[in-house]
């Protein structure tokens, strides 16, 4: 039996001390490629989605964006990475006339993912800073910051939308 030993095996197995000796660098930089595969994927899908639903909760949860004819409801946008994910549902009324924004430019950060929301009116900026305006349908729970009060109120449920985009990105990812 000894000569069926293969003496290069017999080398390691003294050199190693008798321990078992796992060898992950192989299987380190493996994942390391998969994590910078699928996980920015993952945050891009999870970004714009959350996107798309903080738009939605500003358009129908109070503080709503304030409608009159619908324009300014209608306007909204989401991009993820300066790439439009998506725009709000026209809602106008007569006369109403919303342009959402179909391309968006200076918002790509190197190691850094961005999601930006815009309401597409030259309005939209002073009636989000200014609460204190009295808006036509208060009944309807319209009023100012409709985008920031939802980022506090509802921050959470975004970025449980981010996670399960990366999580369902990865597993599909490892099928």
């Amino acid at each position: 039996m000894a000569n069926d030993i293969d003496p290069a095996i017999w080398g390691k197995m003294n050199k190693s001390g008798g321990g078992v000796v796992f060898d992950d660098r192989e299987f380190r930089a493996d994942l390391d490629k998969l994590w910078k595969k699928l996980t920015p994927k993952g945050v891009e899908k999870g970004l714009g989605q959350a996107g798309l639903q903080h738009m939605t909760d500003a358009i129908d949860l109070p503080p709503k964006v304030p409608l009159d004819e619908g324009t300014l409801q209608g306007s909204g946008s989401v991009f993820v990475q300066g790439d439009l994910v998506g725009t709000s549902e026209n809602r106008a009324r007569a006369g109403g006339n919303p342009t959402p924004m179909r391309q968006i430019s200076g918002v790509k950060q190197f190691g850094k993912y961005v999601a930006t929301i815009v309401f597409n009116t030259v309005y939209a900026w002073r009636l989000h800073e200014h609460p204190e305006y009295e808006f036509q349908q208060k009944k309807g729970g319209e009023g100012g910051k409709f985008l920031e009060y939802k980022l506090h109120a509802y921050g959470d449920r975004y970025y449980k939308i981010v996670a399960f985009w990366i999580n369902k990105t990865w597993k599909e990812g490892l099928r």
